[in-house]
Parts: structure tokens; sequence; C-alpha cells
């Protein structure tokens, strides 16, 4: 019985790594996207954001995976 429950915690864990590494897939992957919308924006909508011609390329620069440091935790 126990073999049987520690091979049901094992596939769980897996299951949640999995779960885990596919969602931070996904929102790196939304986050290149967002990035190179925001680059795409014209001047009067930048403006209306609060944000630079310059801070937008530069963002649009940054590659998927460059994140902020808060979202390790």
């Amino acid at each position: 019985m126990a073999h049987s429950a520690n091979k049901i915690i094992a596939h769980s864990s897996r299951q949640s790594r999995s779960v885990s590494l596919h969602a931070r897939l996904m929102t790196f992957l939304a986050l290149a996207r967002q990035r190179r919308q925001l680059s795409a924006l014209d001047q009067h909508l930048l403006n209306d954001i609060g944000v630079s011609r310059t801070q937008a390329e530069n963002e649009a620069q940054k590659s998927g995976w460059d994140v902020p440091q808060r979202w390790y935790y």
C-alpha cells in the first residue's frame, strides 16, 4: 500500500512541476508578445501610458526570460 501511495505522490510531484514549467513558459511567451506590441505602439498611445519611445524600445529588446526578480518568489 505504501509503495502505491509513493507512486501517486511522485506522479503528482512530476505533474506539478510539468504544469509549473508549462505555466512559466506560457508567461514568458506572453511577455515577449507584449513587449513586441509595446514597441509597435505609436507615440500618441505611448504618451497615454506614460512611456517614452526609448523606454518602449529598450523594453522590447529584452528577451522573453528577462523578467523582474520578484517573479521568482
